[in-house]
C-alpha cells in the first residue's frame, strides 16, 4: 500500500493512484467533508498503511454516524481502539462496532432503570 501514490487528486487524473486509497478519500469526503491536510493527513495515511481501506472506511462511517462535528479526533479514537483490539479486516471492524453499540445500549438501559428506581424511592411530600 505505501509504495503507491496516494496524494491528493482531482477527478480527471486518477491514473497511478491506489484505488483503495481513492475509496477511503471518497468515503471520508462524502461523509465528513474535505480530507484533512498536514499532520492529520499523514496520520490518516499511516492508519491506512496499518489497517487497510476496509477498516478505515468502517471507522469513517461510524464517525459520521456518531460524531460528525468532532470527526477527526473521534475517528482517531476508533482507529486506535481497532489497533488495540487487533482488528485487521473490515468484517472484524463492523463486528467490533456492533459489539460496542450493544454494550452502549445495555449500559443506557441499565442507567435508565436505575434512574427510574431512584425516582420511585423519593419521598413525595405533596
Amino acid at each position: 500500500m505505501a509504495e503507491e501514490n496516494r496524494g491528493s487528486f482531482d477527478e480527471t487524473s486518477l491514473e497511478g493512484i491506489d484505488p483503495e486509497w481513492i475509496r477511503v478519500v471518497q468515503e471520508y469526503e462524502s461523509r465528513l467533508g474535505l480530507l484533512p491536510m498536514n499532520n492529520s493527513l499523514e496520520m490518516l495515511l499511516s492508519y491506512y498503511d496499518d489497517l487497510g481501506a476496509d477498516v478505515l472506511i468502517a471507522a469513517i462511517r461510524k464517525t459520521a454516524e456518531d460524531r460528525p462535528e468532532r470527526s477527526f479526533s473521534y475517528l482517531k479514537a476508533i482507529l486506535e481502539s481497532f489497533i488495540r483490539a487487533g482488528i485487521t479486516t473490515g468484517k472484524e471492524a463492523e463486528e467490533n462496532i456492533r459489539g460496542f453499540e450493544e454494550k452502549r445500549r445495555l449500559r443506557e438501559e441499565r442507567q435508565a432503570k436505575e434512574a427510574s428506581a431512584e425516582d420511585n424511592r423519593e419521598v413525595r411530600w405533596f
